[in-house]
């Protein structure tokens, strides 16, 4: 019988024992078994290596001995989308952001927040990107920079973000208020999948801050849930940070766009604007 090991690759998902090897686990109460130390085809690992079986589900590997919270990956890059040496970290810490996640059920379409574009130009333009899944700009979608009053036009209901099933509304106590742009069709994303306010001194801030604004995906009819990364705003020479959200569905891979061509596409995403439109109109002006 071979020595049982202390550890396990969790993520591991091929190179299994033959069935002819499978531990009896009736005669061994170990709950790792060291199966070979010629794995092979380990990801980040050049040679072979120790594999090992756990005693139970992933899902139980994972409550047991998994991390107690799962870690932020949030890219920071230049407007040219080059990395620069700053983590999700040194964001919280030195500029004043922060993050409420959301956490829909299986299956919901979520916006993420994916990553921070650092504007370092003297413009006081500051944007919001969406993405579909596969990373490509996404139309027509309803987002909004939050802010307090007296700035900016209070929301419908349905305008809030929804962080989870029993939470539908502005976290942290914020209000239910943005800024709205006049032109309505300026509200919703673009072709290039951004929307665009200017900011004024009300926006300034001296870091680690925080900034007076945060940001999110409007939920609508569709119930969508968005991430609500806070603490946006302009700093010396107008320098700020740019949010990017990027459809996921929770639990799975795409929410659409896989399998399709170039033109079904275009025309579910015509659609798509079309029906935010009539949505936005038919509740214009919001009260």
């Amino acid at each position: 019988m071979p020595s049982a090991a202390r550890w396990s690759s969790p993520g591991l998902k091929r190179s299994w024992p033959p069935r002819s090897e499978q531990p009896l686990w009736s005669v061994n109460s170990d709950e790792f078994w060291q199966w070979t130390t010629q794995g092979i085809d380990v990801p980040g690992v050049p040679n072979r290596t120790c594999l090992d079986l756990y005693k139970g589900t992933e899902k139980e590997l994972h409550d047991k001995y998994g991390d107690a919270e799962e870690e932020i990956m949030i890219e920071i890059i230049d407007r040219n989308g080059t990395p620069i040496d700053m983590t999700w970290e040194q964001a919280q810490s030195e500029y004043g952001l922060s993050l409420t996640q959301a956490t829909p059920p299986d299956g919901a379409t979520v916006f993420r927040l994916v990553r921070l574009v650092y504007d370092n130009t003297p413009e006081t333009n500051w944007r919001l990107y969406v993405l579909d899944e596969e990373g490509k700009p996404l139309p027509g979608i309803a987002c909004f920079l939050g802010i307090r009053s007296p700035s900016g036009e209070l929301l419908p209901d349905n305008a809030a973000p929804r962080i989870s099933e029993d939470l539908w509304g502005q976290p942290e106590g914020r209000p239910n208020r943005a800024l709205v742009h006049s032109d309505n069709q300026l509200n919703f994303t673009s072709f290039d999948g951004f929307i665009q306010h200017s900011l004024g001194s009300g926006s300034n801030y001296v870091p680690p801050g925080p900034g007076t604004h945060w940001a999110w995906i409007m939920a609508g009819d569709q119930g969508y849930y968005s991430d609500v990364p806070a603490g946006f705003g302009m700093w010396e020479n107008h320098l700020m940070f740019w949010p990017v959200f990027q459809r996921q569905t929770e639990g799975g891979g795409g929410n659409g766009g896989e399998g399709k061509g170039d033109l079904a596409a275009v025309v579910e995403q015509l659609k798509r604007i079309a029906d935010a439109a009539e949505y936005m109109v038919s509740h214009w002006p919001f009260e």
